[in-house]
């Protein structure tokens, strides 16, 4: 039987969690994003600005508007962060790039007032401006606590069920050898 360490891979392998993450991410994906802003107290939608289209559509990633939001939130949900690098060219955002929790890596400062953190992916560091941080649980603003962490002894304890009844069913119930003739 497995450890108490799973992953999030292993965690999705329990339909229940599985389910209830997929209908999650799927749900927040679907809902567009509005951006807004408030002059002299007036609040407006601002439905032509081109960070609308690139959070909904067409991101400039290989992945969709729809995909970048459901990988974000899934992240979320079982890593505790999801992550977006925002790619700038001047003052223009000109694309929102989806980076998976396993490559970021962070850095964070001794202070505990002025809290700061520098982000690597590859190799490279990164200012946490420059990403879109979707946190949960967080305490220091750049990682967060993920249901499988928060979780683990209740769901390794329903993987290990899981895969003691998969053995149960590949042997008929009984260990071999149990009976002879």
């Amino acid at each position: 039987l497995k450890s108490d360490l799973l992953g999030p891979k292993e965690a999705m392998n329990i339909p229940a969690l599985a389910g209830c993450v997929e209908f999650i991410a799927n749900t927040v994906a679907m809902l567009p994003v509005m951006l807004y802003e408030e002059t002299d107290g007036a609040v407006r939608e601002l439905a032509d600005d081109p960070r609308v289209g690139l959070l909904n559509d067409d991101t400039g990633d290989l992945l969709s508007g729809y995909e970048l939001k459901r990988a974000m939130v899934t992240d979320y949900l079982l890593r505790g962060a999801g992550y977006a690098y925002i790619s700038r060219r001047r003052n223009r955002v000109d694309g929102i790039y989806y980076v998976e929790r396993e490559q970021i890596s962070v850095n964070k400062g001794a202070d505990p007032i002025r809290k700061h953190a520098r982000i690597f992916v590859g190799g490279e560091e990164y200012r946490e401006s420059e990403f879109v941080k979707l946190l949960r649980g967080t305490r220091d603003g750049v990682t967060g606590t993920g249901v499988v962490e928060e979780n683990a002894k209740i769901i390794s304890a329903v993987y290990n069920s899981l895969l003691y009844e998969i053995q149960i069913a590949k042997t008929g119930g009984n260990k071999k050898g149990f009976l002879k003739s």
